[in-house]
């Protein structure tokens, strides 16, 4: 320690917190900490996306995708891009998980109108037969007739929401079998295989039509075949969501960034702000230093950077005249007749 320098406890050994934030932002552990981090957010933000918890959930992903691993070091614009392609891969298998277990447990296969009329409408059975036949059931309650099953295929999914187009209406006969306070209504189906189906009832309640909410099944698509169905769909619907956004806003910030260090450049080549070092010649390129005058590549003349000068404020100008008094040095009016200082008197 210095002679005279004051220790106070503990002083030697506090270190600034923003040493450590800049130490550790330097560190190889920050950017995949950054990455994992990113990665958790968006696992629960697609969660809020399936279940229709939070609006805009996947503008939010494709943000914090970008924002945090850049605020954790991933500074370079082919590492930002290589970083984007892997985490639409990764989100779109998150999605995929999401997808398959949904349909591989065979849900929402019970279909029912509002008014209580059509009630536990289903298909039987939910996912192969054997033979390629399907029984549609359901329980009709009240005075209704023209029960009519509407069978659709799956064409495109994605999470747990898909969309179809129908295939096939089948109407539907009374078994006269009484079944929670209704009669019992089936109609037999021939599909193929290979495919996710669903479907849904409607009949006619004295001239007005009456329809179930839709429901799955049978579900036919399995192996290898539904895996990739699944994954290309939910990547279809991923890379417009998420994928999209981000490379928009890396390419923004990149141009914004590119156009931000030419404006600096220029300043620096006119000798408007102070050069920075490792700053590049704008004929050849080469690197310069901080108080470079020639530049080592071409040999090109440095403009040199002159700070500002402050300009002195003006001594203020007096209409009055003065003479020094003899006796003492002060400074007296012309026209007084004795030194205010040291009161000797002036002769006219």
């Amino acid at each position: 320690m210095f002679k005279g320098q004051i220790a106070y406890p503990g002083a030697m050994s506090e270190e600034n917190p923003e040493n450590k934030a800049v130490t550790f932002l330097e560190s190889k552990y920050a950017v995949p900490i950054g990455i994992a981090l990113a990665l958790v957010i968006s696992f629960f933000l697609l969660i809020a996306e399936k279940d229709g918890t939070l609006c805009m959930a996947t503008l939010i992903m494709a943000i914090a995708a970008y924002i945090i691993p850049k605020n954790f070091g991933l500074k370079d614009l082919k590492w930002i891009s290589i970083w984007g392609v892997a985490f639409t891969v990764i989100i779109t298998t998150m999605a995929f998980a999401f997808t398959f277990a949904y349909y591989d447990s065979n849900p929402d296969n019970t279909a029912s109108d509002e008014d209580g009329l059509l009630i536990e409408g289903t298909v039987f059975p939910a996912d192969i037969a054997d033979d390629g036949d399907y029984t549609y059931s359901i329980i009709v309650s009240g005075n209704v007739s023209n029960v009519t099953v509407h069978i659709g295929v799956i064409d495109a999914v994605y999470l747990e929401s898909s969309v179809g187009k129908i295939i096939d209406s089948a109407p539907m006969d009374n078994k006269s079998e009484v079944a929670n306070g209704g009669f019992v209504w089936e109609a037999n189906v021939t599909l193929a295989e290979g495919e996710n189906y669903y479907f849904y009832f409607t009949a006619d309640d004295s001239g007005e039509e009456i329809e179930t909410d839709k429901a799955n099944g049978p579900i036919t698509k399995t192996g290898s075949e539904a895996w990739l169905f699944y994954w290309s769909q939910n990547f279809n619907n991923l890379f417009v969501l998420v994928s999209m956004p981000f490379f928009f806003l890396a390419f923004i910030s990149w141009w914004m960034k590119k156009n931000v260090d030419r404006a600096i450049e220029k300043m620096e080549e006119q000798g408007r702000i102070p050069p920075r070092d490792g700053r590049p010649c704008v004929e050849c390129g080469a690197t310069l230093s901080k108080d470079a005058e020639i530049c080592p590549g071409c040999g090109r003349m440095i403009p040199q950077y002159v700070p500002p000068q402050t300009p002195k404020d003006p001594e203020p100008e007096t209409d009055d005249e003065t003479f020094i008094c003899s006796d003492c040095g002060a400074e007296v009016p012309e026209d007084a007749e004795a030194c205010p200082s040291c009161g000797e008197s002036f002769d006219e």
